[in-house]
């Protein structure tokens, strides 16, 4: 994403910059357990380096505690509209797979959409059975609300729609012999 400066962030929250600076300390060491760095360039800000994958899993874990303030419009780096649709296929997905998913996750891959459509570093997933994936309904349904994205973006949306279901217990993990 695009890099973030102290003014920014102090108008943003309504705090002075000695506040951003102390919370920005907070910040370092929740992204080093992340194995993740805060970059910082004399004309660009702040930007969070390292893996993709952990960037994301980091936004992940934050988006839902952040919601209240997306919705009351504090938020504003997440295009409201653009959320919306996204949110609409993913539930249209939810319904066709007739599965529930965790709280909180189909709101945050909506909200992570748009920077994947913008990405440009290659994800990497090692140890990938790529074939496995392409035959499961939820690729499949991925590749049909979401033929524009890339293949590995692909991969990643449908590894999140394979594993944040409420009960993951289907029987197609189970010998049918009782």
């Amino acid at each position: 994403g695009k890099p973030v400066y102290i003014e920014q962030l102090s108008e943003y929250c309504h705090v002075s910059r000695n506040t951003v600076f102390n919370d920005l300390r907070m910040v370092v060491n929740q992204l080093q357990s992340y194995n993740l760095t805060l970059e910082y360039e004399s004309k660009k800000g702040y930007r969070v380096a390292g893996d993709e994958i952990r960037i994301r899993a980091l936004f992940f874990s934050y988006f839902s505690e952040l919601l209240p303030l997306y919705q009351s419009g504090v938020i504003t780096f997440v295009n409201q509209e653009e959320l919306k649709q996204n949110l609409q296929k993913l539930q249209v997905i939810e319904k066709e797979l007739n599965t529930k998913y965790v709280e909180g996750v189909l709101i945050s891959l909506a909200a992570l959409l748009p920077l994947m459509y913008k990405n440009e570093s290659a994800l990497y997933f090692p140890e990938l059975r790529k074939e496995e994936i392409f035959r499961t309904k939820e690729f499949g349904l991925v590749e049909q609300y979401f033929s524009d994205l890339n293949e590995m973006e692909k991969i990643y949306l449908c590894m999140h729609l394979l594993g944040s279901r409420v009960a993951v217990l289907t029987e197609r993990f189970f010998d049918d012999h009782a």
